[in-house]
């Protein structure tokens, strides 16, 4: 009696072939345990992530500030200068940043 099951099949030819691609990856190695001919991993950020990055990098000076202007804030004793905002737009929109 012969018992056909697709299933078994299945199972077999993922099984041969998780054994062909171990066999495979076996080969010649670099000396970083990449197999040879393997190019690098290589990860590429954004230019917005490289802002941000600078942004929280400020050191101690810049959380004085944001601490001294988020007292204000809570205090009610915030103001802002619209002036200051307003110019501060166009001339960054001019120049393009």
């Amino acid at each position: 009696m012969k018992i056909s099951d697709s299933n078994l099949n299945a199972v077999t030819t993922s099984a041969q072939q998780a054994a062909q691609a171990a066999a495979a990856g076996a080969g010649a190695r670099t000396a970083s345990g990449r197999p040879e001919g393997a190019r690098p991993d290589r990860v590429q950020l954004s230019g917005l992530s490289n802002a941000l990055q600078s942004l929280s990098a400020g050191g101690p000076e810049r959380q004085g500030q944001l601490e001294r202007l988020a007292a204000a804030y809570q205090s009610g004793n915030y103001k802002v200068n619209a002036q200051a905002v307003g110019k501060s737009i166009i001339t960054d929109a001019m120049s393009g940043s």
